[in-house]
């Protein structure tokens, strides 16, 4: 039996069609980065997402506001999953609460990743481990985080690293406004230390740290040496780095490390822009505090003035009798 040219093209086209349709669309999360959201923890929920997705399972990115906060109530952070608002709970100062509420919204929106979840889970153990002084416990938690970050992301960004190092220059913050200033150093952050790979990039470093304090400095010079090539342009290994190098008494190694510190410093400020940056003020509060102060200030220029008046009136009241 032949089949015509035409209806093979129609056979191919509806597969096609059918293919489409049964692959589902790629989860996205958009988390709102305006100043009340940033105050309840959009920092952290935007890198708990961003490290969630370093597999390419959903795509994350950072929104300017998105008016939730219109709602005086609202005290948590705003993100848009697949197109629909969603509200995650406050989680302000704590990655570990504000990881486990990301994971659940991406989870809703059809990107589950608990290997990467145990991953990214193991590596906050070891910053709290390596913060109560427990260097070896520290050490196995940062281990095995790396044993869950993928492998193929990591060759990756190593070769798109060298790339953006090759002539990159600090940004100059030196008299711009503050509100500016904490705008360009996020997004200085984000190209020094992406968000994708920065909790592989902190589990090297942190497993350095754990490494030199139980005198394995071969393990700790290799670890900070994963993080630099890693994160090229990240001041937080280089001074890792620097430590190692001192602390081995390898003076080469210290100076080239010291060079690259005062290279990617940024100019300005003594501030790394691999720190967390600062929220933003948030303008509304300041509006509302600058209205008060001046209706106060009028209240009381009300009641002076009201004074002096009550003040002359008595007088004129007590001495007109004694004037006639």
């Amino acid at each position: 039996m032949l089949v015509d040219r035409s209806q093979t093209l129609l056979l191919l086209g509806a597969l096609s069609a059918t293919a489409a349709l049964s692959t589902p669309p790629t989860p996205k999360l958009r988390v709102c980065t305006g100043s009340v959201c940033v105050r309840y923890g959009a920092a952290l929920v935007l890198e708990s997402a961003q490290g969630l997705a370093c597999a390419g399972d959903a795509e994350v990115t950072a929104a300017k506001c998105l008016n939730a906060c219109r709602n005086r109530d609202h005290t948590d952070v705003a993100v848009y999953t697949n197109g629909k608002m969603a509200i995650i709970d406050t989680c302000a100062g704590s990655p570990a609460e504000a990881l486990a509420l990301t994971y659940a919204e991406l989870s809703d929106a059809g990107c589950e990743s608990p290997e990467l979840l145990a991953a990214f889970e193991s590596k906050l153990s070891g910053d709290e481990a390596l913060a109560a002084g427990e260097p070896g416990i520290a050490a196995l938690a940062y281990t095995s985080a790396l044993a869950g970050a993928p492998s193929g992301l990591l060759s990756d960004e190593r070769a798109a690293s060298v790339i953006a190092a090759e002539g990159y220059t600090p940004p100059r913050l030196m008299g711009l406004p503050p509100s500016r200033a904490a705008a360009l150093m996020t997004k200085e952050r984000e190209k020094t230390l992406p968000g994708r790979v920065r909790w592989i990039h902190g589990a090297f470093v942190g497993r350095s740290r754990a490494k030199l304090v139980l005198g394995e400095t071969q393990q700790a010079l290799a670890d900070a040496r994963e993080a630099v090539s890693l994160c090229p342009l990240a001041l937080l290994g280089w001074e890792q780095l620097a430590a190692v190098a001192d602390a081995t008494g390898d003076q080469q190694l210290l100076s080239e490390a010291n060079t690259q510190m005062q290279r990617l410093q940024t100019q300005g400020t003594a501030a790394s822009p691999n720190a967390t940056p600062s929220p933003p003020v948030d303008r509304e509060a300041a509006q509302a505090a600058a209205t008060d102060s001046r209706i106060k200030a009028g209240a009381a220029y009300a009641v002076a003035v009201g004074g002096i008046l009550l003040a002359i009136f008595k007088k004129q009241v007590l001495e007109g009798p004694a004037g006639l």
